[in-house]
């Protein structure tokens, strides 16, 4: 810790952050993340659209029903509530999210979450592999340690993915405010922040994974599918083991499964989720820190 120097941290932090925006990788994972956003949006609304203007050009239809209001009539069912409750994984939890707040952005959120460590992983896989594959880190070595060098790329990353996060939702609200006009602006700008709010926390821990993993391997591609496989893989089996033995606590053992409870209408399930995820990151950051220690550069 007396090698730790916060002036290089931030120094490294805002030239990895310059430079993933530059570089391929960090291209594609912003445009794949607003992509994302879009399509599953535009999942929502397009064939509600469609079944609306069907509706509209029937004979004897009287009043015009709109995409927005048909969207805010099927969010308010008791079929999708039950839907959300089974997604989530808490009673009651599709009231508050279909009702309470606005049920669209919900929705999508809800998705974007399931999704959102994969992309992290396009975003997050090349902060060090590169660099190790080329020799490129012992030119820094000689100006910093290596512990300001791992913390610096890492921050510059959650920043970077800060970024993305702020634009996806941002670009999410103005796409549901000014297509469907359903919704009270400040629901909408007040829900979305607390959507960046959870979108950031999840990210976190996954950063963090994926500096371990990039700062261990010299094989760039290497980095992406051990990243994609490591993020993936152990949610799954544990969700697995989640319906085999009936039980709904072994996901629980990793960071998606706490990726809703930022969401929950209960503040102290919303802070424990908060304080989880920021432990997973805390672990994810000593183990591969210790590993960059100890490797040869």
């Amino acid at each position: 810790m007396k090698q730790l120097n916060f002036k290089h941290i931030r120094i490294i932090a805002k030239y990895h952050m310059r430079f993933s925006l530059r570089n391929g990788s960090g291209i594609v994972f912003l445009l794949l993340t607003l992509t994302t956003a879009l399509i599953v949006a535009s999942m929502f609304i397009a064939p509600v659209e469609s079944m609306v203007d069907g509706l509209n050009d029937m004979d004897g239809m009287e009043t015009q029903m709109t995409a927005g209001e048909m969207i805010n009539e099927i969010g308010q069912s008791e079929e999708a509530e039950s839907a959300v409750d089974w997604l989530v994984g808490a009673d009651s939890e599709g009231k508050f999210l279909l009702r309470d707040k606005p049920a669209l952005l919900s929705c999508i959120m809800l998705i974007i979450l399931m999704l959102l460590p994969y992309l992290v992983s396009f975003g997050a896989f090349n902060q060090f592999s590169g660099d190790i594959a080329n020799r490129g880190l012992r030119f820094i070595l000689l100006r910093s340690e290596r512990i300001n060098i791992y913390l610096g790329r890492f921050v510059g990353t959650v920043f970077f993915c800060l970024i993305t996060v702020v634009m996806s939702l941002v670009l999410l609200v103005l796409y549901i405010q000014f297509k469907l006009g359903v919704y009270q602006g400040i629901d909408l700008w007040v829900w979305g922040l607390q959507g960046i709010v959870a979108f950031f926390l999840l990210c976190l821990p996954f950063v963090a994974l994926c500096s371990w993993i990039s700062g261990s391997i010299d094989s760039p591609f290497g980095s992406l599918t051990l990243c994609l496989l490591t993020v993936g893989f152990p949610g799954l089996l544990l969700m697995m083991m989640n319906i085999y033995a009936k039980k709904d606590f072994f996901d629980k053992f990793w960071p998606t499964g706490w990726k809703y409870g930022i969401l929950n209408s209960n503040f102290g399930t919303v802070a424990l989720s908060a304080f989880i995820l920021l432990a997973f990151t805390a672990f994810f950051l000593f183990i591969g820190l210790r590993s960059f220690q100890k490797r040869d550069l």
